[in-house]
Formats: C-alpha cells, sequence, structure tokens
C-alpha cells in the first residue's frame, strides 16, 4: 500500500475549484493559484497584481474617481474582477452588511454590470409624454431599448 507523504500536493489541476492551501508550502500554492485565476478569470489576475481599476473625472482642475453610476459603457466592460463566485449571490445574514454589499456589487458587476446601476438608481421605467407631463408607457407601447432595460430591472431583482 502506498504511504501519503506531506511534501506531495493534496489535490490534482482543476479548472473549477482553487487550489487549497494548508499553510505549507507557499511558493507552489502561489503558482497554482496564479494558474487558476488566469484560467478562469485573467483580469482578476490584474486586480491581484495592479489593484481595482478606478474610472476617473476631472472636476475643476482635479482628477477625482466616478461614481458607479456614472461609468459608461466601456468603463463598465473594462473593469476588472475579483475573484468571488459569479455563480451564486453572496448570502446576507443579518450582519455585517457593509461587507455584503460590497460582495453583491461585486457579483452584480461581474454578471450584469448595469444591474448595479439599477440597484443604485432604481428600475427604470419607460416614459411618454402626454401633453406636457411625462407618464409611463402601457406595456404594448415599449420598444426594443425599452424592453433591454427592462430585462436588466428584471436580472437585478433576480439576482437580489
Amino acid at each position: 500500500m502506498a504511504q501519503f507523504q506531506a511534501s506531495q500536493p493534496l489535490e490534482g489541476l482543476s479548472t473549477t475549484r482553487p487550489p487549497f492551501f494548508d499553510g505549507t508550502n507557499y511558493n507552489y500554492w502561489k503558482n497554482r493559484m496564479k494558474v487558476f485565476v488566469l484560467a478562469n478569470v485573467p483580469k482578476a489576475w490584474i486586480v491581484t497584481m495592479k489593484g481595482p481599476y478606478v474610472p476617473m473625472k476631472v472636476v475643476g482642475e482635479r482628477e477625482v474617481p466616478k461614481e458607479e453610476v456614472e461609468w459608461n459603457d466601456e468603463e463598465l466592460g473594462t473593469q476588472p474582477l475579483e475573484v468571488l463566485s459569479t455563480t451564486r449571490p453572496p448570502f446576507f445574514d443579518g450582519t455585517n452588511y457593509n461587507y455584503w454589499k460590497n460582495r453583491m456589487k461585486v457579483f452584480l458587476l461581474a454578471n450584469v454590470p448595469k444591474a448595479w446601476i439599477v440597484t443604485m438608481k432604481g428600475p427604470y421605467v419607460p416614459m411618454k409624454v402626454v401633453g406636457e407631463r411625462e407618464v409611463p408607457k402601457e406595456e404594448v407601447e415599449w420598444n426594443d431599448e425599452d424592453l433591454g432595460k427592462i430585462m436588466i430591472n428584471n436580472k437585478a431583482i433576480n439576482m437580489l
């Protein structure tokens, strides 16, 4: 019968499960983790090495970070993702709301970036002008653009 040797890796290579770190052989684990991250979410390695991407804007003569709701489609698409689950939203257990909110933000940005904007600004309601007032459109009046925005509303609600 073969004997278990502690110096051997504890698992095979996996592209679906990150490598296990048992507190020993850090260099081996670090290299395996790099391969795992690059195989699954290459942009996450950029975050690991350089820190998060923060879109900037000019206010007066200073450059300041943009609020998330100000990001355009290009900036949403270039936002590197943190390595968290992209298939299951983080569970909120009633404690540590700020941590959960940040995890939920990353989850939404990883799946449907515009869903984060819906979460922050509220749902999109298709409107039309009647007389001098804006009123909600009937469902039969929605165009393709309205339907696309309604779909983002529904995806945000579904994820929450």
